[in-house]
């Protein structure tokens, strides 16, 4: 039935008179209760969806719980896999774990170990890569990957990623011990590929805050003998030897880095106590009386008496003269070498009264010496006893530069 024309004067809700399109009484235009019946609907709608989203967002909660439940066991069995020498189980395992976690990089950083602990070098960096596109500082993944880089013999890259794990960030208590057994796996890398000048500058830096103990310094002490820097050695060797007075390796090394420093009085007494305390350290031993031969034959000390000095170089002159009959040095028949007969000619000469008024006498029969010993040492082989020390001594005096 159509509306009257007063129906369609009035307000379809409140059926209030219209007044130019609005109800006064209710201020409703038409049509416009469609649209709130349409928000409304929506409202119901919403409200609704709630316990929809609830439950939905409650299974994906218990999903994620239960993979990373299943996560955590698969790594645990990887871990135990790891323990037992299992490294093929415990990669299967590990790679459930990163399956079920995604998110949890302790599990892929577990699962890189692995591979590399089986030379899967390859799969190993890249796995660790991926991790480092999220934690460049991470000092554990650039260790490893550092680690990986030697094994390949790659040192530019190990250089690289040891110093990012140096310099990354480190977390927990020990965080300076961390550091320094990173730097010493570097210096131990650096001397395997005989980098010397690398080593020390590691080294230098490394002994800075190291801890004053007798076995951090006796290990800084034969690390400096290895990057062939005696001088740094001996303080340390000497400082362990301080703080450990019975400790024979810290003293024997104090002994032989003095020994090659040419300072054999202070040999000596390093020498003298590690031979001591400990009668089968037959290297010090050695080396000790190598230093008593040397400062009881040596005619350039300075303590000497001028009678002491002439006895000690004709005593080295006529070593040096037998020195000169090994190999092929030996005279054919009457004829006799050069340097024999500078000798013959020098002897004659050695005498209290001669050296009196003449003083570079002294060093000019302790250089015939030297350069004697020197020379026989290239033909006749490796001196011993008495020419060893010989030599040595004018090494010390710098005979060659004179």
């Amino acid at each position: 039935m159509n509306d009257s024309p007063a129906d369609r004067d009035r307000c379809p809700t409140c059926k209030g008179p219209l007044s130019g399109g609005s109800c006064p009484s209710c201020t409703a235009v038409p049509g416009v209760q469609i649209i709130r019946r349409e928000i409304v609907l929506l409202v119901i709608i919403a409200v609704a969806a709630v316990p929809t989203y609830m439950v939905t967002r409650r299974a994906a909660d218990l999903n994620r719980q239960r993979n990373a439940h299943i996560a955590a066991y698969w790594y645990r069995q990887g871990e135990r896999q790891l323990r037992e020498g299992k490294p093929e189980a415990a990669i299967a395992s590990l790679r459930e774990a990163t399956t079920n976690d995604h998110d949890d990089r302790g599990f892929a950083f577990a699962l890189a170990q692995a591979l590399g602990a089986t030379n899967r070098d390859d799969e190993a960096r890249l796995a660790l890569l991926r991790l480092r596109e999220s934690a460049p500082e991470s000092p554990q993944i650039n260790l490893q990957l550092a680690r990986l880089a030697a094994r390949d013999h790659d040192m530019q890259d190990a250089l690289r990623y040891y110093h990012h794990a140096l310099y990354g960030l480190w977390t927990g208590e020990k965080v300076d011990e961390q550091r320094r057994q990173v730097r010493l796996e570097l210096i131990h890398l650096l001397l395997n590929h005989k980098d010397r000048s690398r080593a020390l500058a590691e080294l230098m830096a490394f002994s800075t805050d190291a801890p004053r103990t007798a076995s951090v310094q006796l290990e800084l002490g034969q690390l400096y003998v290895e990057a062939g820097d005696a001088s740094n050695a001996l303080q340390h060797f000497a400082q362990a030897a301080q703080m450990d007075t019975r400790n024979v390796a810290a003293l024997s090394g104090a002994g032989e880095t003095s020994f090659q420093l040419g300072d054999y009085k202070t040999a000596e007494g390093y020498l003298s106590r590690a031979t001591a305390l400990d009668r089968s350290a037959t290297r010090a031993a050695q080396l000790l009386e190598t230093t008593q031969l040397i400062q009881s034959s040596d005619p350039l000390e300075s303590h000497l008496s001028r009678l002491e000095q002439v006895q000690r170089l004709r005593a080295a002159l006529d070593q040096s003269a037998s020195r000169l009959q090994c190999g092929g040095n030996a005279p054919i028949g009457p004829v006799k070498s050069p340097l024999q007969l500078e000798i013959d000619a020098l002897l004659p000469k050695v005498t209290p009264e001669n050296l009196r008024e003449d003083p570079e006498l002294l060093a000019a029969g302790a250089d015939l010496v030297f350069k004697i010993e020197e020379t026989t040492s290239q033909t006749c082989g490796k001196p011993m006893g008495l020419d060893e020390a010989l030599l040595l001594a004018g090494r010390k005096h710098g005979a060659t530069e004179r």
